[in-house]
């Protein structure tokens, strides 16, 4: 499973992503960090209907939607429990 956190650049909420990004690197939780803006964000964005940033997308190795956050950021515990649900 990975966990998917989009941002906007420059944004307020980019600082609260980083952190994030942190402290589910200290729980060894597969993360990729997606600039929503770029191409490849925007993509991704567009496969996951993600209308809202900050959002967070925990999907299964072949992309299967676990569960999903958009607006606000969940706890670094709420993320590590649904990936591990």
């Amino acid at each position: 499973m990975v966990a998917y956190l989009f941002y906007a650049k420059d944004s307020p909420m980019e600082r609260p992503v980083g952190h994030l990004l942190d402290e589910l690197g200290q729980l060894h939780i597969n993360t990729h960090l997606v600039e929503a803006d770029s191409r490849a964000g925007a993509n991704l964005a567009e496969l996951y209907d993600i209308m809202q940033r900050p959002a967070v997308v925990i999907a299964t190795d072949d992309g299967a939607v676990i569960q999903q956050w958009q607006g606000e950021l969940p706890s670094p515990e709420d993320i590590s429990y649904a990936m591990h649900a």
